[in-house]
């Protein structure tokens, strides 16, 4: 995990992503990286999961955003996901939990 060295998540961005990695991490059959909502709703890659966090429905189309608002990221007036460099990173599918541990705890050092 390169890329978590250049940004880092705010107190609320950091302690709402550690609430998901535990859901995760105690119910690992609810994550699916490779699919922002799978077919039936009942596995989320980490924006899906953010955006049930934040009290909005599964859509697809608006994960990315509303994930990016629910850990306080900025969107910088980017259009599509895969144009913005932290959502790139966040939503890749090979994306692991250990990439978001590891960004929880470069979160909260102080430089």
């Amino acid at each position: 995990m390169k890329q978590t060295k250049k940004w880092k998540l705010g107190k609320r961005g950091r302690d709402r992503m550690q609430a998901i990695v535990d859901r995760i991490t105690a119910n690992p059959e609810c994550w699916d990286q490779a699919y922002w909502h799978n077919y039936c709703r009942s596995t989320h890659c980490i924006a899906g999961h953010a955006q049930l966090d934040a009290g909005l429905p599964a859509d697809g189309d608006t994960a990315w955003r509303d994930a990016l608002d629910w850990f306080e990221i900025p969107i910088y007036g980017v259009e599509v996901w895969y144009m913005h460099p932290i959502a790139l990173w966040l939503f890749s599918p090979f994306r692991t939990l250990d990439d978001f541990r590891e960004l929880i705890r470069f979160s909260g050092k102080i430089e």
